[in-house]
């Protein structure tokens, strides 16, 4: 796993912590100092691998799963 996928991951648990919802990709972007498209692709490779499940056509649809939320809390 890439520092810029373990970092999206901390910063994909910390805003469904405080805000108790995934972030949008510009923010995720914004979290992570990288273009939302960037945070897109980066969102994509963690679904392949299984960290986050998406829910197409919904607004916030990042959801870690329980592989994710174990590697969130895995320090660097």
């Amino acid at each position: 796993m890439t520092p810029t996928q373990s970092n999206c991951l901390r910063a994909i648990a910390g805003h469904w912590r405080a805000y108790g919802e995934s972030p949008t990709r510009t923010e995720l972007g914004r979290a992570l100092s990288i273009t939302k498209v960037s945070a897109h692709l980066t969102v994509r490779r963690l679904e392949r691998d299984g960290l986050v499940v998406t829910h197409p056509g919904k607004w916030r649809n990042i959801e870690l799963t329980a592989a994710g939320s174990a590697s969130a809390k895995e320090p660097q």
